[in-house]
């Protein structure tokens, strides 16, 4: 457990540090605060209580803390009805010095893990040593002493080895200094490196690290929670390390290989990922993880045209106490007019870009205006000047021209057009990430979604724990073309209603989606996709199929109609399949298989009725079971729901169904359990 050093006493305040395992922020301190009144009270035999004087409250050396998790702590900073801090009501506490971890350097954190044994101080066998020798350094020219060669070049070469590292929740404050070894210490082959939870809080600290590992690939800072950049940008020197003129990072020829960055739950915002942009720290940059960080907006980005990026903010119309109404420059709208159809928050504000001259727009008019500005000379596009001052508004060439992949699970994303911003922000993007987020609580923004026809390279959407709860959401998400979606644990498939079953909505979105191989982390094997198109083809005949009637207001149900139509044109009117009716039930073994052609709109009830009777009513019709026989499936599909469809079990033309009796049934299930009782 660090202590805190003597220098550093006088003010702890902003550091980040661990009491209990549990990261925390100091907000106040350190500094003396009386402790709460003793619990021992005067004693009640009248001769003990004589001479009786009362314990004073101790006086405690304490830190002030907010911790990062709610629920750990004890106030808002407040103690004994006096403010010393504010923080979250839950995340304020107070700790004794002693018992607070403080942050040490990376080189530190390093050797206690892996090189615990050779530390200062531990118990070690005889090692090799050599004489000293002397060599000049011939740009200082200053004396330098190499003591015990050997083990120095040992130790480089247990360094080199390294490809993985984790110093996930250890104590990793800061890069410099670098007290525990003197000499070459970098780790020039490490390609993944994980510092979760961590004590780091300053980016310098971070591409600095970076700078020790020239083959990093994977960076991991999950619920390591890091400063913003400064406005400007900048990247000033780590602290500890040697001042340069310019007082930033210097770094030569050092080129960041980072592919993956993993930034969950560390308080970034999209201004300090444009700004390390920017500043050139991760040009490789492909895999980008934003997880739990509240970017409600998911992508705020503002593209004109694809060479530039316009730099605006996003906020909530917020009327002025000076100006009784405000309007859109362009359009000449009111912005507090609540019967436009715009981007709004939860809360019905209009959403409008601010400028940096802090004029206002709405998104379309400002987007609109760009987009259609004529070219010109030396500064880019005539529209990238403000429509009411004329002046110049701050572009830049496209961020992250190479990322492929972007996680923005549980940010709170409500806005549909977040799946428009982002294609159109990272045209190279593939996939994204939308889990746990507010999506399809409203349907604003799904008729724009579906009718975007905009190049795009997204082939992976995932929608896991959302709100999507309408089949008009389905309808829209079927005009992309996707490779892997996933949808699950969402209201739709939730409650008592015929439509909501996640079979359904499976085979309507593998049938919507041609391009479609991955549904659910589940592929999509030929045999499912020609079942559920065909089933789709027979839905779509009823007009009056509340799926039908929902899909019909985002999606061309006609087009698809027509293109199964071409894939089937060998079947003419009803869906007709051929199926084997197999008696399996004990009053009925004896019999012979049934071929029979049946529609593929044939309810399950139905299909029951034909066997009972074709089997002559040997077994009564409520006990009637059908299970469709599948090699993939050991004990075959039952067919639960009397009032579906055949279609719906992706019944096709050979499918061989087992015709059981549930007394039998139940009888095999006894057995079972008595022959695991003996």
């Amino acid at each position: 457990m660090a202590t805190v050093p003597p220098e550093e006493s006088a003010s702890l305040v902003g550091r980040r540090v661990r009491v209990n395992g549990n990261l925390a922020t100091v907000r106040w301190g350190p500094g003396e605060l009386q402790g709460p009144p003793p619990k021992k009270t005067a004693p009640s035999d009248s001769a003990d209580a004589t001479g009786y004087v009362p314990e004073e409250p101790a006086i405690m050396y304490v830190v002030g803390i907010e911790y990062d998790c709610s629920g750990l702590g004890k106030h808002d900073g407040t103690y004994q009805d006096r403010r010393l801090f504010s923080c979250k009501a839950g995340h304020g506490s107070f700790a004794k010095v002693e018992k607070v971890e403080f942050g040490v350097p990376l080189q530190t954190a390093l050797a206690d893990k892996y090189f615990a044994a050779l530390r200062e101080g531990a118990a070690t066998r005889e090692r090799r040593t050599e004489p000293v020798e002397a060599e000049a350094e011939e740009d200082g020219g200053l004396a330098m002493e190499m003591v015990g060669r050997y083990e120095i070049e040992q130790r480089q070469k247990e360094l080199e080895a390294f490809k993985e590292m984790s110093l996930a929740e250890t104590n990793v404050e800061t890069r410099y200094p670098e007290t525990v070894w003197n000499y070459d210490w970098s780790l020039p082959n490490l390609k993944s490196l994980w510092l979760d939870k961590t004590l780091l809080a300053e980016w310098a600290d971070i591409v600095s690290i970076c700078q020790l590992c020239p083959r990093l690939e994977w960076l991991s800072l999950a619920r390591t929670r890091l400063k913003p950049l400064p406005k400007d940008g900048t990247i000033p020197l780590p602290q500890g390390a040697v001042q340069t003129p310019d007082s930033r990072i210097a770094r030569g020829s050092f080129a960041c290989r980072v592919q993956t960055l993993v930034l969950s739950s560390t308080g970034v915002s999209w201004e300090d990922i444009f700004a390390l942009e920017a500043a050139g720290c991760f040009p490789c940059l492909e895999h980008l993880h934003l997880a739990q960080n509240n970017l409600t907006q998911g992508v705020p980005t503002v593209n004109c045209d694809s060479r530039f990026q316009l730099n605006c903010s996003v906020c909530a119309y917020e009327p002025s106490a000076s100006v009784e109404d405000e309007d859109c420059a362009i359009c000449l709208d009111s912005f507090a007019n609540k019967t436009l159809d715009c981007l709004r928050n939860e809360a019905g504000a209009q959403m409008v870009y601010k400028l940096p001259c802090n004029h206002k727009f709405h998104a379309r008019c400002l987007e609109s205006y760009l987009n259609r500005a004529p070219g010109g000379e030396g500064e880019g596009p005539i529209g990238h000047r403000c429509p009411s001052c004329r002046e110049p508004i701050p572009v830049g060439q496209r961020a992250l021209p190479r990322l492929k992949t972007l996680m923005l699970d549980g940010n709170g994303v409500s806005d549909w057009f977040v799946l428009q911003r982002a294609c159109s922000a990272f045209p190279t993007l593939e996939s994204l990430h939308l889990n746990c987020n507010s999506l399809g609580g409203t349907l604003e923004g799904l008729a724009d979604v579906a009718a975007d026809a905009s190049p795009r390279c997204l082939t992976a959407l995932y929608l896991n724990e959302n709100q999507l709860s309408s089949w008009q959401a389905v309808g829209a998400l079927s005009s992309y073309a996707l490779l892997e979606l996933k949808v699950q644990r969402n209201p739709l498939t939730e409650g008592d209603l015929p439509v909501a079953s996640p079979q359904l909505l499976r085979q309507v979105l593998i049938a919507l989606m041609p391009t479609l191989t991955r549904l659910n982390a589940s592929e999509v094997t030929a045999r499912e996709r020609t079942a559920a198109e065909r089933y789709l083809l027979a839905l779509l005949q009823n007009i009056d199929h509340p799926v039908v009637r929902a899909l019909g207001e985002t999606c061309n149900v006609e087009l698809q109609s027509e293109r199964l139509r071409t894939a089937y044109a060998d079947v003419a009117g009803e869906l007709i399949v051929e199926v084997t009716l197999c008696p399996f039930g004990a009053a009925i073994l004896d019999q012979a298989p049934l071929k029979k052609s049946v529609p593929h709109s044939m309810t399950v009830h139905d299909l029951k009725a034909l066997a009972w009777k074709e089997f002559g009513e040997k077994i009564p019709l409520d006990r009637v079971q059908v299970l469709l026989i599948d090699p993939s499936v050991p004990f075959g599909v039952p067919f639960a729901d009397e009032g579906r469809e055949l279609g719906f079990y992706g019944i096709q033309d050979g499918a061989r169904l087992r015709i059981d009796d549930a007394r039998d049934v139940q009888g095999d299930k006894l057995l079972k359990q008595v022959d695991n009782l003996e």
